[in-house]
């Protein structure tokens, strides 16, 4: 019988395992858009898109641009340095993407917004020489925004990774599994 009660209580884990939602992690790499100097469209990869220009990184030979690149040809960047950000009605989470100085090394400042409040901010360093990967795992935002120092050039970004915040049914199907295995391991002692 406590053969049965573990097979069972196992079934039930991996049930809730095997058809729990998942959560679906998102490379915006700039690839997929032309090469030419132009701004992104909102709807681009599911977000809109305010002061953003993509282009293939070549065009400015030997600058923060073209050593910006870590996928594909192209990049994108804040347009003459100005204020940028992408969002979604939908909260995400900003698990990391990659950043340089397009001309000048220089800080930039990054912000979270869930709805209209500041919820996350970071400053980071970037030079011209390569890009920094920086990881931010900011969970269940609608908006991000970066903008530079004062006198600072563009900054250029290329693989941002993103994913879809989890549903609580997905919460719900894995503590009912992690339940299980609990029950499970307490039966097993007595």
């Amino acid at each position: 019988m406590n053969t049965f009660k573990s097979f069972a209580l196992n079934v039930l884990f991996l049930f809730s395992a095997t058809f729990s939602p998942t959560v679906s992690a998102q490379l915006i790499n700039f690839d997929a858009l032309g090469q030419d100097s132009a701004a992104i469209n909102n709807g681009y990869a599911g977000f809109n898109w305010s002061n953003f220009t993509s282009m293939n990184g070549t065009f400015v030979p030997n600058s923060g641009f073209e050593r910006g690149v870590v996928s594909g040809p192209n990049i994108a960047y804040n347009q003459d340095g100005l204020a940028a950000s992408f969002s979604r009605e939908t909260a995400f989470t900003l698990r990391d993407m990659y950043v340089t100085k397009g001309l000048t090394a220089g800080i930039t400042h990054f912000e979270g917004y869930i709805g209209n409040t500041l919820t996350f901010s970071r400053s980071v360093f970037s030079s011209t020489a390569a890009p920094s990967h920086i990881v931010f795992d900011w969970v269940g935002i609608t908006k991000l925004k970066f903008f530079g120092e004062p006198g600072t050039s563009e900054t250029v970004i290329d693989n941002i990774h993103v994913a879809a915040v989890p549903e609580p049914e997905t919460y719900a199907l894995m503590g009912l599994g992690l339940l299980a295995v609990i029950v499970a391991k307490r039966r097993k002692r007595v």
